[in-house]
């Protein structure tokens, strides 16, 4: 079965082949599969390269790591969903360190302004503002480890 995933804004399916690999069926670009070796770790491999990934899937988002850029596929079922929690508030898409908030509570924010900043796989993620709103608190603080799926921040509507 085939599962529909969003990377920017590009839809793309990928799917299970006889062998148990993940590939992307779709021609109009390069080939792309994911197989797990027999250590258990995975490689990504195009028509260009054969070369070692690393992915992790939080409740609604895939990251896939390969030759240092990480890559975040939404899937499509899903992709209303991302970042909200009940009441405006917003989400870590994966487990990780508070870094720092980049604004403060009762400030006015736009939608898609970066509030907070954590560092998840050596990797430092803003979290934005799902609606333009004023930020009324925050749910974590910097230093603090949270898993996926905790709320960080809350930003009522205008």
């Amino acid at each position: 079965m085939a599962k529909k995933f969003r990377y920017r804004d590009q839809e793309f399916s990928i799917e299970k082949d006889k062998s148990g690999d993940w590939v992307n069926p779709e021609t109009d670009g390069p080939s792309v599969s994911i197989t797990r070796t027999p250590g258990g770790s995975l490689r990504a491999k195009s028509d260009h390269a054969d070369l070692p990934a690393y992915a992790i899937a939080s409740a609604d988002q895939v990251w896939v790591h390969v030759k240092g850029r990480a890559y975040v596929l939404e899937p499509v079922q899903k992709s209303r969903r991302r970042g909200k929690a009940p009441g405006g508030g917003l989400t870590a898409p994966m487990p990780g360190q508070v870094m720092r908030h980049l604004v403060n509570v009762g400030d006015k924010v736009e939608e898609g302004e970066a509030l907070l900043v954590i560092e998840a796989m050596k990797m430092q993620l803003e979290i934005k503002a799902p609606h333009s709103g004023t930020l009324t608190r925050f749910l974590a603080e910097p230093g603090e480890t949270v898993p996926a799926g905790t709320a960080l921040a809350e930003v009522a509507p205008e």
